[in-house]
């Protein structure tokens, strides 16, 4: 999933609408059970720099989607240098194994205009 760009300091910018399907292809209904973080870190590094677990909802998929990672001014903080963020998004059931997304997630963080 690429193509999301953000401004530092601005709450202004697309929410991430995932589309998340089992190993057969299904939907997976993310509507109850489930808590979701999404793990922050430059392209190609591994040192996580932040980690988010508010605004991460998940639905039954009747819009199309079925996971919404809504971002806040605040997520950005931590992220010092506009670049190119890597985020692993974790979804994790009441009972049984946290999964992980199977695609890669990116998004640009630009400076804020002057």
């Amino acid at each position: 999933m690429n193509g999301y760009v953000y401004y530092k300091g601005l709450t202004l910018g697309p929410a991430v609408k995932l589309v998340w399907r089992d190993d057969a292809g299904a939907l997976i209904d993310y509507s109850t059970g489930w808590t979701f973080s999404a793990k922050i870190t430059a392209i190609n590094a591994t040192a996580l720099l932040a980690t988010k677990t508010a605004n991460i909802t998940g639905s039954s998929g009747v819009l199309g989607y079925n996971v919404v990672i809504d971002w806040d001014t605040a997520d950005h903080t931590a992220l010092t240098t506009p670049g190119t963020y890597s985020v692993l998004l974790v979804a994790t059931p009441t009972v049984g194994d946290p999964v992980a997304f199977p695609a890669p997630i990116t998004f640009t963080l630009l400076p804020a205009p002057v």
